[in-house]
């Protein structure tokens, strides 16, 4: 019986490659179908899967922190919808090493409107680094501290190569490097078949949550202010002006 890889919808023009197969194609018993969180498939796709074949070499694993490590009803990387989680399986693998898988739902928005069906877009990556370095903050570093406010300072990316909807495994390194202002830089590689694909950094602060949602909002009323004030002068100025025709 042939292996072939299950591809979700998102990521069917791979179907044109050998060994892969859609969905849609999928018929009892006929193939011995391997899939995997990293390949694109929503939980309807899954389901379709395990309701047609009964032959399944599956890396699908258990333990996804969207349900071990929500607490009251409250996600490490701060996303509600599953398949807008791009981090599973997170695990510390020594003082500052971490380790984690991507999964990538076929719904999730960073594929919606972005997708010529072969690679993963980089944008994926960007926001997986910052889920991430969000999750081994609040399940490791800090786990019973909510009260705080995770602020982005810095990202990039550097693509080393295609990255395809397959397994793609991620080895993080995580370190505070000014303890007086509470800032950390995040390190990842993310690779596919033991080739590193993609180099990603993050710098990020933590803040008391109550003070920095004071300090944010104090912000947004001086800008609310003068963005007022400009579109105030601009009608005086439009007025001047027919006034003068």
């Amino acid at each position: 019986m042939q292996h072939k890889l299950a591809i979700g919808e998102r990521f069917r023009s791979l179907c044109e490659i050998e060994n892969c197969i859609d969905i849609k194609d999928i018929k009892n018993n006929e193939h011995s179908l391997i899939y995997s969180n990293g390949f694109g498939l929503n939980k309807d796709e899954l389901n379709h899967i395990e309701k047609h074949t009964n032959f399944i070499s599956s890396n699908q694993k258990s333990g996804f922190i969207s349900k071990e490590y929500t607490k009251d009803n409250n996600h490490p990387t701060h996303k509600h919808r599953d398949e807008n989680i791009l981090v599973k399986h997170l695990f510390q693998k020594g003082n500052e090493e971490y380790t984690a898988d991507l999964c990538l739902d076929g719904r999730n928005e960073f594929l919606l409107d972005h997708v010529n069906g072969v690679h993963i877009p980089g944008l994926v990556f960007i926001e997986a680094t910052r889920q991430i370095a969000m999750s081994i903050f609040h399940i490791y570093v800090q786990p019973d501290e909510d009260d705080v406010y995770f602020v982005l300072n810095e990202i990039s990316s550097s693509y080393l190569g295609f990255a395809f909807p397959i397994d793609t495994k991620a080895q993080a390194h995580l370190a505070l490097i000014c303890e007086k202002t509470n800032q950390y830089l995040i390190t990842i590689s993310f690779s596919q078949n033991d080739k590193t694909i993609v180099h990603s950094k993050a710098a990020f602060t933590i803040h008391e949550k109550k003070r920095f949602s004071l300090f944010e909002k104090k912000s947004a009323q001086k800008a609310i202010k003068k963005q007022i004030g400009t579109y105030k002068n601009q009608h005086q100025e439009k007025e001047v002006i027919n006034a003068e025709r």
